[in-house]
C-alpha cells in the first residue's frame, strides 16, 4: 500500500493499513516507514545551516527539531502496533531499518539521489560532512526500532 515518497504521517491520516488488516486478515503485516520522515527533503528541516565546520553530527543538527521528529515516529509506529494488535492480536508486525546511505561522490548521482540533494541544499556541502549526519540518522533511527523489537517481541 506504501507509495515510494510516504511517511509514517501519511499512513496515520489514511486508514488505509487498518481497514486491509480487518479486510485481508494477514498473518504478517509489514510496517515500512521512516526513511522519508528523516532523510528525505525533511532533512532540511533539522539541519543548520552556515555550519562550517564540525567534529560531530550533532553540531549540524536541531536537536529538538530532531528530536520532534523521532517521538513523531515512535507515536506513530506505536499507534500501529497497539492498534493492529487489537483488529488482530496473533499478527505477526515486521519492520525494518535502513542501511548507511553513502554520500554522493557526484554531481548525477546527488542529482538522482535521495537525502544528498536535500542536505546539500540545507548548505552541507562537504562530503565527510554528510557522511558523518547520515550515519548519526540511521542509526538513531534504527536504534528506535531496536527498542521496539525487544518491546514487543
Amino acid at each position: 500500500m506504501a507509495e515510494a515518497g510516504d511517511e509514517i504521517t501519511d499512513y496515520i491520516k489514511s486508514p488505509e493499513l487498518l481497514t486491509s488488516v480487518i479486510k485481508e486478515n494477514p498473518d504478517f503485516v509489514l510496517i515500512s516507514g521512516g526513511g522519508n520522515d528523516i532523510l528525505g527533503e525533511q532533512v532540511q528541516d533539522i539541519l543548520k545551516s552556515a555550519v562550517v565546520n564540525g567534529s560531530y553530527a550533532t553540531d549540524f543538527l536541531k536537536e529538538d527539531i530532531f528530536k520532534q521528529k523521532l517521538e513523531q515516529l515512535r507515536q506513530g509506529y506505536i499507534s500501529f502496533f497497539e492498534k493492529i494488535h487489537i483488529l488482530k492480536p496473533d499478527v505477526k508486525i515486521f519492520i525494518h531499518g535502513y542501511d548507511y546511505i553513502r554520500s554522493a561522490p557526484d554531481a548525477k548521482t546527488i542529482k538522482s539521489g535521495w537525502a544528498n540533494r536535500y542536505m546539500i541544499k540545507a548548505g552541507i556541502d562537504n562530503i565527510d560532512h554528510r557522511e558523518l549526519i547520515l550515519r548519526h540518522l540511521g542509526d538513531t533511527f534504527n536504534n528506535m526500532l531496536k527498542e521496539f523489537a525487544d518491546k514487543y517481541n
